[in-house]
């Protein structure tokens, strides 16, 4: 039992920290962002210099336009823009006016232990055993002698025999990214992820489909979600449940009016004021609300 539940924490632990740490803003219009900056990496290990490419290639792949970092440096030296340190509204507005880019993708290499051999002495101990013999002589029945070998017990040995082993240690390489609006210069996307590798690249390059991976998961989710459930408040759910239920109180109303003035001479005029009124209030009640209907809905009401 106790290796069981061994063996599941260790399945827990090891998907615990291939699990990327992402944040997305829940208010950002994500529909406007077209065109990716990715500015060069921060990173004091010189194995790692580059590593916002390995970005590039998924976010291509993804379907967004890419601005490469070469290209990127090459027009903000040009026009004498720092973006080491802090990058201020003001800095990030020129940026996106220059590049014609909704968004700079900025990152920095957190950690870094890179993969190394060890050489081990292995020592396995044998043992040996080997039959002991003297030499003796015996009579034979004619009177003479014959010499011969007679075991007399068993020796035993030890020995230690010591081979070189050599494995491999695996590095770990931890990375931050995160994307910033050129317009405010607000965070929209944070993610953090690390990995445990042999290799250096194929440990980033894992890194880097995470993190775009769980960025376009997180987008589409907020993208599905966005009609139903951020975009709406609750002050506005409540607002949107008492209009309509107004709306169906007047549906009533209306049905009960045209029934009674059915039974009258004037039934004609006193529907058609009725569906008049009740068609002008519909009209003023959903108002507020139309960006949560079809468009051709209000259009028609209104027409009508």
């Amino acid at each position: 039992m106790r290796k069981v539940a061994l063996v599941v924490l260790s399945i827990c632990m090891f998907f615990a920290g291939c699990t990327p740490k992402t944040v997305i803003s829940k208010t950002y219009d994500f529909d406007k962002m077209q065109r990716i900056g990715i500015m060069s990496f921060n990173s004091q290990w010189q194995a790692l210099q580059g590593a916002e490419n390995l970005f590039a290639k998924y976010l291509i792949d993804g379907g967004f336009k890419v601005v490469e970092r070469a290209q990127l440096e090459s027009i903000l030296a040009e026009h004498n823009i720092s973006v080491s340190g802090y990058l201020s509204p003001q800095t990030t507005r020129e940026i996106g006016r220059i590049l014609g880019v909704d968004v700079l993708l900025i990152g920095e290499v957190s950690a870094y232990t890179p993969a190394r051999t060890e050489l081990a002495l292995t020592a396995t101990r044998r043992t040996e055993t080997r039959p002991v013999y003297t030499q003796d002589v015996m009579r034979r029945p004619d009177g003479t002698y014959a010499g011969y070998l007679r075991n007399i017990g068993t020796q035993v040995s030890h020995a230690t025999d010591v081979h070189p082993t050599e494995y491999t240690i695996d590095g770990r390489i931890a990375l931050i990214a995160k994307m910033v609006d050129v317009e405010t210069a607000e965070i929209i996307w944070i993610g953090a992820a690390d990995e445990v590798s042999s290799s250096t690249l194929d440990g980033a390059d894992r890194i880097a489909r995470k993190l775009v991976k769980s960025f376009e998961a997180a987008e589409r989710k907020m993208s599905q979600n966005m009609p139903i459930g951020d975009a709406l408040s609750i002050s506005w759910i409540f607002r949107g449940f008492f209009a309509l239920l107004k709306l169906v109180l007047l549906l009533v109303l209306l049905a009960t009016s045209v029934l009674v003035a059915g039974q009258s001479a004037v039934a004609p005029v006193s529907i058609r004021l009725l569906t008049s009124y009740g068609m002008e209030y519909a009209v003023a009640t959903l108002k507020p609300y139309r960006h949560f209907f079809p468009e051709p809905f209000l259009i028609n009401l209104e027409t009508n």
